[in-house]
């Protein structure tokens, strides 16, 4: 019988021992595609932030836990929109409010100018104009079941619907929008903004116009154009991939001993059978190659398995109206590919020792075991 057809057969020997390893290191495998998915989606909403529209860098609060929890003294705005090489800058507050089974439906304060740079754009209706007066992003309007002429209850007072719009992010596009002053009062930060969208100056350097606005405004404002910096006001996102790297430390960890456990059992089960193969010729090669590909089998199966456990997870997850609010899991390619290293490391991991023993097995003592 060839090798590659011996392989699966020996796996599928104990098929109670050999799933029970395999659940194991998918329950690892499909946390850590979760928490990446997720992880890589909270990067995609506040790209999507800036790339939505004409805006090329957001400014926050220096030192916020949190995008949400960012506020810039409005007196500070006018120093940046005077700042050399910024052609535009325009204030967002937002707020966070209860609605329905959501509490945190997002309502975005912002003026004419400031929707135009942050690429709202309005399939239906306009732009509010008047405190009563509410626009919804396309998913906000999905899931509220609310249109134009429509009334929906935020901040404790009602407001008439006047438009959809729709930007293409997914934090946005679930959010509300107000007038800029109607959204500080309503949620008492008369004088603070949340962030400004930026637009530079045609033929100005991005990255050391940031530079400088991070050096002039250092301890009060901090720049963000892309995703890697993300962490400068979001340790949401910085929180979950370390989780998700310790996780993935731990199941090459605790994976690849339930790997071990069971191919030696596996190893001392066959005792004689390894025997009367390197007794017709097999060679300690063929031996390793052997246990080491039942192990990696097993990986690879658990990749598959923990893949559908994350999805399982994260589909219905995905449809809640709070974390639509937010994100959408993003799946990558590079998410997949480290799911299976780690399954591969550990399998390896934990079969290079069984595989060893098997290998240097003595045929005639092999043959003598009972």
């Amino acid at each position: 019988m060839k090798l590659l057809e011996l392989i699966p057969k020996n796996v599928l020997r104990q098929k109670t021992r050999t799933m029970l390893t395999l659940l194991g290191i998918s329950i690892g495998i499909a946390t850590i595609i979760a928490l990446g998915a997720v992880a890589d989606g909270l990067a995609k909403s506040f790209t999507g932030m800036i790339s939505a529209g004409k805006a090329d860098f957001l400014v926050t609060q220096a030192g916020a836990a949190d995008l949400m929890l960012s506020s810039i003294d409005e007196e500070l705005v006018g120093e940046v929109t005077s700042f050399d090489g910024i052609a535009q800058a325009e204030s967002v507050a937002l707020g966070i409010t209860r609605y329905g089974n959501n509490p945190y439906f997002i309502v975005l304060g912002i003026e004419p100018e400031g929707a135009e740079l942050g690429g709202f754009s309005f399939a239906e209706g306009r732009l509010p104009t008047a405190d009563h007066e509410v626009a919804l992003g396309r998913l906000a309007s999905s899931t509220t079941g609310k249109r134009i002429g429509d009334t929906i209850d935020l901040f404790g007072s009602s407001a008439e619907v006047v438009g959809v719009f729709e930007t293409g992010e997914q934090m946005q596009d679930a959010a509300a929008v107000m007038p800029l002053r109607t959204v500080q009062t309503l949620n008492q930060t008369e004088g603070m903004v949340t962030m400004l969208f930026v637009d530079a100056q045609e033929g100005a350097d991005i990255d050391a116009l940031t530079d400088r606005i991070d050096d002039s405004f250092a301890g009060d404002l901090v720049t963000i154009k892309n995703a890697d910096e993300i962490s400068r006001v979001d340790q949401g996102a910085e929180v979950i991939d370390a989780a998700s790297w310790m996780i993935s430390a731990l199941a090459i960890v605790i994976g690849g001993i339930g790997v071990m456990n069971t191919m030696i059992v596996s190893v001392f089960d066959r005792t004689r059978e390894i025997g009367v193969l390197k007794a017709v010729g097999w060679r300690r090669r063929s031996v390793l190659v052997m246990i080491l590909g039942e192990a990696v089998l097993i990986g690879l199966a658990a990749v598959v398995v923990g893949s559908a456990l994350a999805m399982a997870v994260l589909i219905p997850l995905s449809r809640a109206d709070v974390v639509q609010t937010f994100l959408s899991p993003a799946y990558s390619v590079g998410l997949w590919v480290r799911a299976t290293g780690v399954a591969i490391i550990v399998a390896v991991f934990g079969g290079m020792y069984p595989a060893w023993h098997a290998a240097n097995l003595s045929p005639v003592e092999a043959l003598r075991y009972e």
